[in-house]
């Protein structure tokens, strides 16, 4: 259904001219008439003797060209968790969610000079989105002239804005100077249905306990604390199971853990190791010690006694995540150490 732009007219008394910015491919060209003489290289003679009053008509021949930029950029009014990687706070983005806030930035230049043209010169520029508001577009200059120079504006999307294809155009207005309309600029970004799932990373470590050493202490493939994926009968495995948020990088501790630089998220957790009859629950690592100091071992831990006369070979295991919602993306991680004979 195409979309009806939201527009405001506004009346100053003054006739103004505006410029529609004309192009394709992210940039467009403004065409600038001259406004009360001809163009340079005129040499068109009157008749000597003919002092008949006449009206000379504006030359359009040979107008100066804009070139006009425009690039979208993801504002940090609201980034969905675990996006997949389809935007991140201040990046280029033709793509988003309701809720989040695209930044037009737009560059008029000067092609003569290669340098962009601000306020001093031009009265305003917007972006019109269709469907939506006329962005009224600022010059970074106008307050602090050490800033980059662009015009920029944003636009928050409604939450109950349709999903499909965005488009807009970029408008200049030069107060009561004459310029050509020289078509539309128009340019498109996608807003696309989302439900805002978070994406998890499970990471493992695995390390051999203390517990049934005694009688390996000839091997070397064998240390307390390290490291390892063998293991023999006797022994005791210890996983070491780290979950982060995917864009953030937090890990990810219970639904009622709070602390700074962790996600609260995770209802359960469970080690299950196939073919062995086993099944627990990892538990959290991070707290408060009795000192009431934070233990920052933001981790989840569970260990498993190999039995005396466990068969040896491949052993695979699973760790299955539960989090606090239905839309949590994190799926199961499977992965396998190896019980090597006495």
């Amino acid at each position: 259904m195409p979309r009806e732009r939201t527009e405001s007219n506004t009346s100053d008394g003054l006739s103004r001219r505006k410029v529609i910015v004309g192009g394709t491919a992210g940039w467009a060209s403004v065409a600038l008439a001259g406004c009360n003489a001809l163009s340079p290289g005129d040499d068109t003679d009157t008749e000597a003797g003919d002092d008949t009053d006449t009206d000379t008509p504006e030359d359009t021949t040979n107008p100066t060209n804009y070139v006009v930029t425009d690039d979208i950029l993801t504002g940090s009014e609201y980034v969905p968790a675990g996006t997949g990687g389809f935007a991140s706070s201040c990046s280029s983005s033709r793509t988003f969610a309701p809720g989040m806030q695209p930044v037009f930035k737009v560059g008029v230049y000067d092609p003569e000079t290669g340098e962009q043209v601000g306020s001093e010169t031009l009265d305003e520029v917007a972006s019109n989105v269709d469907g939506g508001p006329s962005v009224e577009l600022a010059w970074s200059q106008a307050e602090d002239e050490s800033a980059d120079p662009e015009w920029s504006g944003n636009w928050v999307i409604p939450e109950d804005y349709d999903p499909g294809t965005v488009n807009y155009d970029v408008e200049v207005t030069n107060g009561e100077a004459n310029f050509e309309n020289v078509g539309i600029f128009s340019g498109s970004f996608e807003v696309i249905e989302y439900e805002d799932p978070r994406n998890y990373v499970i990471t493992d470590d695995l390390y051999a306990g203390s517990a049934g050493q005694d009688s390996y202490s000839d091997n070397q493939f064998i240390s307390s604390c390290s490291p390892s994926r063998q293991f023999a009968p006797g022994m005791m495995v210890g996983f070491d199971v780290g979950v982060y948020d995917g864009q953030s990088g937090d890990p990810v501790g219970p639904t009622d853990f709070e602390y700074d630089g962790v996600v609260a998220g995770i209802e359960s957790a469970t080690l299950t190791i196939e073919g062995r009859g086993v099944e627990q629950s990892l538990e959290w690592q991070g707290g408060e010690n009795e000192d009431g100091e934070m233990v920052e071992d933001f981790w989840w831990n569970a260990t498993w006694f190999i039995p005396d006369d466990a068969e040896t070979g491949d052993v695979t295991y699973s760790i299955d995540v539960e989090t606090d919602t239905s839309t949590a993306e994190v799926g199961v991680l499977a992965n396998s150490f190896t019980i090597v004979e006495e």
